[in-house]
């Protein structure tokens, strides 16, 4: 008797699938397409998709691959779970060291949203100053969620002067 793969092995033991799995995500493709994307020729791509297909992921259709309902299910909740370890191990020590309990659950679940971010440690000799490269960057944004565990005395002139730029 056959022993079934483990959906976490399928999906993950393999960088191919994964990112294939992925690149399903958006609509069908077919084998030319997914060469590109993977930069791979046929030979080293059929064994895996002939896996997903086994695992009930993918379904072929004429010359094109696409997810099946199962894998639409796995792939929606690939990018979050993916995103939110590429943001832990990029701060590794970081995150170790922080106790996340005081970051409200809602706000946890949502981790993988720093993806894009960067860790600006202050210079111990500046610590009474906000830091440059955060002032720029909040005056170039269009959009601004935050929040903060210290109040900052510059937040009360700083953040009624990005508002105001905001409604004009």
């Amino acid at each position: 008797m056959k022993e079934k793969a483990k959906l976490t092995e399928l999906v993950f033991l393999s960088d191919k699938r994964k990112k294939l799995l992925l690149f399903l995500k958006d609509k069908p493709r077919n084998m030319a397409e997914i060469q590109e994307h993977l930069s791979a020729d046929p030979v080293s791509i059929l064994p895996q998709i002939k896996k997903l297909k086994e695992g009930k992921l993918v379904v072929q259709k004429r010359h094109t691959y696409e997810l099946s309902l199962m894998g639409v299910v796995v792939a929606d909740k690939m990018p979050p779970f993916l995103g939110t370890l590429e943001v832990l191990e990029e701060n590794f020590d970081y995150w170790t060291k922080r106790n996340l309990e005081g970051i409200p659950p809602f706000l946890r679940k949502r981790i993988f949203e720093l993806r894009n971010c960067k860790l600006v440690l202050p210079d111990m000799s500046h610590m009474f100053e906000l830091n440059p490269e955060f002032v720029e960057k909040l005056h170039s944004s269009t959009h601004i969620l935050g929040f903060t565990s210290y109040f900052h005395p510059s937040f009360t002139t700083l953040y009624p002067e990005l508002a105001k730029k905001r409604r004009e």
